[in-house]
């Protein structure tokens, strides 16, 4: 598609080099006036990734107006007109939901966005900005889910015990899921890039594929490495010191794995 002129609408443009932020600029050869070619779905689009890198994946806004090339003030207001849209309107077939995922994030650690989600669609049913991930906000939220009839059979999350609580406390059959992800996840922050003792190493390999688990098959294959790690650095894992951060992590890390059974 020819890009016309902005100013005088000729169609006798040609590429005029680029931005600092990496766009295509233009020159009219009728006017001689140079601009950028603007397409607002775009522009949305990109706004749009950026605030989901804010919140899915906790990127300051250093960070991102570092990768979008744009300043700080930009993205804090394109940030801000985000949060000040009204919500989309939630789920609708409640009583259909019967796995469902929660979770939490935090902006800053002090204030935290909650979510329940069904597993099936991905959908989001329940959400609230609230200030911590607790006993009393997940009670509400699932007490909320459970006058509009949703009974799930299960619902996974990501171990925090006074939300398991609450959890369990509006649907006292449900089945608790962890959330492997969360495990992996934090398992491999507390035992480091490079774990120095073999005990670290070896625990490293075991929590690296922990989302990869599909069957019991393959649950049957992690127990057996599970079971194999602890015969083999199990007294040493036990008589660890607490003094040592670095040694209290890799304790930490077998009993995440423990209380996930």
């Amino acid at each position: 598609m020819k890009k016309s002129c902005y100013f005088c609408g000729s169609k006798v443009v040609k590429k005029f080099g680029k931005t600092k932020q990496g766009k295509q600029r233009f020159r009219c050869l009728s006017c001689f006036k140079t601009y950028i070619w603007k397409s607002p779905k775009n522009k949305c689009a990109n706004e749009q990734i950026w605030y989901k890198w804010w919140v899915r994946e906790g990127l300051s806004i250093r960070q991102i107006s570092r990768i979008s090339k744009y300043g700080r003030k930009k993205i804090k207001r394109i940030k801000k007109e985000w949060l000040n849209q009204e919500a989309p309107e939630l789920y609708k077939d409640y009583a259909r939901a019967k796995y469902l995922i929660f979770d939490g994030t935090y902006f800053k650690r002090t204030n935290s966005l909650l979510l329940f989600m069904n597993d099936e669609d991905g959908k989001v049913m329940s959400c609230r900005y609230v200030a911590s991930e607790n006993y009393e906000n997940t009670y509400k939220m699932a007490k909320e889910l459970k006058r509009f009839g949703v009974e799930p059979k299960s619902v996974t999350l990501d171990g925090l015990k006074p939300v398991i609580a609450a959890v369990k406390e509006v649907w006292p059959r449900v089945i608790i899921q962890r959330c492997l992800y969360h495990i992996e996840h934090q398992g491999q922050m507390w035992l480091r890039a490079k774990p120095k003792t073999e005990a670290g190493r070896d625990l490293k390999d075991i929590f690296i594929g922990l989302t990869g688990i599909r069957s019991e098959f393959e649950k049957g294959i992690f127990t057996k490495k599970y079971k194999a790690f602890l015969n083999k650095h199990g007294k040493y894992v036990k008589n660890l010191s607490y003094k040592e951060v670095g040694y209290r992590d890799i304790k930490k890390a077998v009993s995440l794995i423990a209380n996930a059974y």
